[in-house]
């Protein structure tokens, strides 16, 4: 029961952070493309229109985060997620996308979720186009979709 809540947490956050990173485009759009303060945080859009730059970095997933969520939820640069938050990292081998992994009571399970700034797209860990949707999980030696399973001893 409380992988099926961490679950719901995870995907509520995705779509959350989905509708804040199409909220700053717009009205970024609507202020010529520009850089523009919200609040006492400064959004930053790249040369596509999204919030974040050219080449992301840990750090600079962390600054997305804060510039298109509201405060409330501990997010730290790194691959280490603090209790109850999220880690912001780089994709491997992407550095204009975002991983935002939640950190989950169970040892086993690992929930994730990515941001694309080429294009806005909030995707599952494995990095495929579609819908965001299903369960995220990341094992230690990459990025994929499972559906309910567990990891495997070993991975």
């Amino acid at each position: 029961m409380a992988q099926d809540g961490e679950i719901a947490v995870v995907r509520g956050t995705a779509a959350a952070f989905s509708d804040g990173v199409k909220l700053a485009a717009t009205k970024g759009h609507i202020n010529g493309g520009q850089d523009f303060t919200n609040g006492n945080v400064t959004v930053s859009l790249n040369n596509n229109g999204w919030p974040g730059y050219t080449i992301m970095t840990s750090g600079r997933c962390r600054d997305v985060w804060n510039m298109v969520m509201q405060e409330g939820i501990e997010v730290v640069p790194g691959t280490e997620p603090p209790s109850g938050g999220y880690a912001a990292a780089v994709v491997s081998g992407n550095l204009r996308r975002c991983i935002y992994e939640y950190s989950s009571r169970n040892p086993d399970l690992t929930l994730a979720f990515i941001y694309d700034t080429t294009n806005g797209d909030i995707l599952p860990p494995d990095g495929a186009a579609g819908a965001f949707g299903g369960w995220l999980l990341i094992t230690l030696t990459g990025v994929r979709l499972i559906n309910r399973r567990r990891k495997k001893s070993g991975q």
